[in-house]
């Protein structure tokens, strides 16, 4: 499949599958080869636990953004157990940094939309130091003060792009308009 998504909550998964497919008919597919596509392209699971065996050339997301004290204890151990940058106080969605990165392709790019804590918060230095390391940060997008999501949200969000390759350079955004 060239298409592969993941969600913890089946509702989401639903609306997912339900609009691809919209845009599938759209284009002529029969409903067969629709729910064929859409079975091997949408998933329930927990993505940082869940076995992914393959790599990507692209990959897109916007990690939850859950409080380290809502994690319930044992999987708040296990995610420490599997994630080198589950450290300190660091939210759920650091994790998801590392293993989206992790399952870049040699040319692969990575783009979230998430808050930008982690660049400066002391639970984001062991995310940063792999970043630093291992992948290239090509774009940041500060989106301080813009409102980037269709209800108001209490967080600081940035657009992120890395890149599995070494590049010198980054390309900084700040008070962006998208209107």
């Amino acid at each position: 499949g060239k298409l592969f998504a993941m969600d913890l909550v089946g509702s989401s998964v639903a609306i997912a599958r339900r609009k691809a497919g919209a845009v599938l008919s759209q284009y002529g597919y029969s409903a067969e080869e629709t729910e064929s596509l859409l079975d091997g392209w949408f998933f329930v699971g927990d993505f940082l636990l869940e076995s992914i065996p393959r790599k990507f050339r692209f990959a897109i997301g916007n990690p939850p953004y859950v409080r380290v004290e809502s994690i319930p204890k044992v999987l708040l151990a296990e995610y420490r157990r599997k994630y080198s940058t589950m450290t300190d106080r660091a939210d759920l969605y650091v994790p998801f940094y590392e293993r989206a990165l992790s399952l870049l392709d040699p040319y692969g790019k990575l783009s979230f939309i998430c808050t930008d804590r982690w660049t400066k918060n002391t639970y984001g230095k062991s995310l940063r130091a792999l970043i630093d390391k291992n992948y290239s940060l090509e774009l940041y997008i500060d989106l301080y003060g813009i409102e980037a999501f269709e209800s108001s949200v209490m967080t600081y969000p940035a657009i992120t792009q890395f890149s599995n390759s070494n590049l010198d350079r980054t390309v900084l955004l700040h008070n962006t308009s998208f209107s």
